[in-house]
């Protein structure tokens, strides 16, 4: 099928699991703060915006330790 080595293989996958997590994050986030108007301040900063940085926060903290789980384990 592939010529490729199955090490190899099991790398790229573990890349690209990386890369899908991290890009459906940033578009979670950037679709929730856009469409409902949280991500920017309008004079000066409502619960609204409260809530939405504390979640940004709050879920890039969580990406940021599933990518670290997940590049840390041995690739053999």
């Amino acid at each position: 099928m592939s010529d490729m080595e199955p090490e190899m293989q099991r790398f790229l996958k573990r890349i690209m699991l990386c890369i899908v997590a991290t890009i459906t994050w940033f578009f979670i986030n950037m679709t929730a703060g856009l469409f409902s108007g949280w991500m920017f301040f309008r004079g000066s900063p409502g619960a609204g915006n409260y809530v939405f940085y504390a979640w940004f926060l709050v879920s890039l903290i969580l990406l940021i330790y599933i990518l670290i789980r997940l590049l840390k384990k041995p690739v053999s």
